[in-house]
């Protein structure tokens, strides 16, 4: 009799597929995804909807178009890469996400991260290697919805998102501030090396330091814009509050420079169709494998932070009008958006904080506005690179600034602070972090605290003595048992224990039981 023959490699390699498939069928049928959730809005769309989306998409892509720029240009980038990602991820982000007013495209942490971590080695080739990190971004993200990962957001301290929506809106205005007082916020060291500061504190040390040469041109142009932005905001609400300021200030622009004042503008903000073409992600390079695995970590921290991101903002607006999200459709359509732009632009995606909240508050109804945002940016870019060229760099850091005041709820940030010693100490290290160190690292850290801090106070549980009091009813018991807790390891394996009273014998006749000590969950 011949013994047991050898399984060949093919008959290896299919029994792992067939392994596979079943995993996959088992694990990943009951996702919940849904393949094209744009659709549940076209049966009940009507025009009315449409004119509200049309007017809050094209706000929002008067503000996107050179704010991208201002993105791509902090992590260093190409003008193009900002401007393209904003109509990639609002256009193909809006197919498959479920919230109706998050804005998919270049976000302000994102650009740091980038910019934080290609700065510490300049022989690295940021533009070739862009497109490799934004498909490996994009297919964590999508490998995370499929597994919801998201839903673990759930778990994270509400003191912690919103510690980082105010630090990373602090970020923000302070980097904006150089702009607003025409002062640059760069440093050259004695070597002849610059840098840009990329902490809170660094950023307004060096602009305190320089407000001897601030320009007072930038600095009325600012004003002149929150003026016309806050003004109709409070006397014409209906009318286009950010359009309107946006053409105030660049008349007001052209005006100064008429006089031979000098008003910084975006002049390099004008490029063509081939120019939106990057390298494609080079899988067969012999570089290949060490950029992978140089960018993993990176990668992990970019869709990391923008899962949170695009959590954060898509629940706070959508409490704002009594509605529920799906996080894990939102990360599957914020992994498709990265995916389209590693071949079509060449910046991770993220969720846009300022250009949600004005989307929101411009009266968006449905996630075609971020599709008319992201096809108006893109043509806009492309037919009006010129007009966008007399822009007031001033006025648009005003705008920013405006629009991001919105984000800081003070109402939240108080409840927080108020609510426990756990809650107050993990906002203030989470922002403290988020001021002082890379945002990546400050995410890490203030989820890190919370999840400690959770799990210190579910290592001391609180126990409770109960009995039956005179009446026969369970209630707190008036003496303590003085037994010591058990610990959690006991308490996993340990079964509540109940007082069971004869059901024959009538209740006054039954004798009063022992008190026992149980956990409050077991009452």
């Amino acid at each position: 009799m011949s013994g047991p023959t050898t399984p060949s490699w093919w008959q290896i390699a299919r029994n792992l597929s067939r392994q596979g498939r079943s995993w996959l069928k088992e694990n990943l049928a009951d996702t919940g995804l849904d393949p094209l959730p744009i659709r549940r809005w076209w049966s009940t769309y009507t025009p009315k909807r449409f004119k509200s989306d049309l007017k809050a998409g094209t706000s929002v892509a008067l503000l996107d178009i050179p704010q991208s720029m201002a993105y791509a240009a902090i992590a260093g980038l190409p003008l193009q890469f900002g401007t393209t990602c904003s109509a990639v991820g609002g256009i193909i982000g809006a197919l498959f996400i479920n919230s109706r007013f998050t804005v998919l495209g270049p976000s302000n942490a994102t650009a740091f991260m980038i910019f934080s971590y290609f700065a510490a080695d300049a022989h690295l080739d940021r533009v070739g290697m862009m497109p490799l990190l934004v498909f490996m971004v994009g297919t964590l993200l999508l490998i995370g919805s499929f597994l919801k990962v998201a839903e673990l957001a759930q778990y994270i301290s509400r003191a912690v998102m919103v510690a980082y929506v105010t630090g990373a809106a602090l970020l923000i205005m302070a980097n904006q501030s150089g702009n607003v007082l025409g002062i640059s916020s760069r440093v050259e060291t004695e070597d002849g090396q610059v840098f840009q500061p990329r902490t809170f504190p660094g950023i307004v040390w060096q602009l305190l330091k320089r407000l001897d040469q601030c320009h007072w041109e930038s600095l009325t142009i600012a004003l002149l814009t929150a003026a016309i932005y806050w003004g109709v905001r409070k006397f014409r609400p209906t009318w286009p509050s950010l359009v309107l300021a946006l053409v105030g200030a660049s008349v007001a622009g052209l005006g100064m420079k008429s006089l031979n004042l000098h008003v910084p503008t975006f002049q390099d903000a004008q490029f063509t169709w081939l120019d939106l073409l990057p390298p494609f992600p080079d899988f067969t390079s012999q570089r290949f494998l060490s950029d992978f695995s140089r960018l993993f970590g990176l990668a992990v921290a970019l869709a990391f932070l923008a899962t949170l991101e695009c959590s954060s903002m898509s629940k706070m607006l959508a409490g704002l009008k009594g509605l529920r999200v799906d996080a894990n459709q939102d990360m599957f359509g914020l992994g498709m958006a990265n995916l389209s732009c590693a071949y079509l632009s060449g910046m991770p995606c993220s969720c846009s904080l300022t250009r949600s909240v004005l989307n929101f508050s411009s009266g968006a109804r449905t996630p075609v506005a971020a599709m008319i945002n992201g096809s108006v940016c893109l043509v806009g870019a492309l037919t009006l690179g010129s007009a966008v060229a007399y822009l007031p760099r001033a006025a648009l850091a005003m705008l920013i600034i405006c629009v991001v005041v919105s984000i800081i709820q003070k109402r939240h940030i108080l409840i927080c602070l108020q609510a426990t010693g756990s809650d107050a100490f993990t906002f203030l290290l989470t922002l403290a972090a988020t001021l002082m160190v890379p945002l990546h690292v400050a995410i890490f850290t203030g989820v890190g605290v919370s999840l400690m801090l959770y799990l210190r106070k579910a290592s001391r549980p609180s126990l409770v003595e109960y009995e039956f009091n005179q009446e026969g009813h369970l209630a707190e018991a008036s003496q303590a048992c003085g037994k010591t807790p058990p610990s959690p390891s006991f308490m996993s394996r340990a079964s509540c224990s109940l007082v069971r009273r004869s059901s024959s014998a009538p209740r006054s006749s039954r004798p009063a039981p022992t008190p026992t000590c149980a956990s409050s969950s077991c009452a």
